[in-house]
């Protein structure tokens, strides 16, 4: 199995790797937060999008966000919400508050996860 599919599985071992394979990814939060034009450019292949600058900044955000309140991991971001998708919504928004344009999609995130996880809404 390519370890990038290894989420498709639960044993130990797969779990494992992916971590080791989400860690050394140029994506993994601890190189997000180092996110530039230039290297997300590179990134998508040399092509430019609308808006680059911004795009890199929400990079850097979650990157800073994640490493800096979750030790990295979005799991653990999952994990302090404790079961609540209205706690999760607002943890994001708290972590990356350059989301907050985007609330209203946040919104409708949270009814889909609340659906396909039966999370509990205050």
């Amino acid at each position: 199995m390519h370890p990038g599919l290894a989420f498709a599985r639960t044993e130990p071992e797969d779990i494992e790797t992916l971590i080791k394979v989400a860690s050394t990814s140029p994506h993994a939060p601890p190189r997000l937060k180092d996110m530039s034009t230039e290297r997300l450019r590179a990134l998508l292949g040399g092509r430019d999008m609308p808006n680059m600058e911004d795009r890199a900044r929400l990079l850097r955000e979650v990157g800073t966000g994640l490493t800096d309140k979750y030790d990295g991991l979005a799991a653990n971001l999952v994990r302090a919400g404790g079961g609540s998708a209205v706690r999760l919504v607002e943890l994001v928004l708290d972590a990356f508050p350059g989301v907050i344009p985007w609330y209203v999609c946040c919104s409708i995130e949270t009814v889909k996860i609340t659906r396909f996880f039966a999370l509990r809404v205050p």
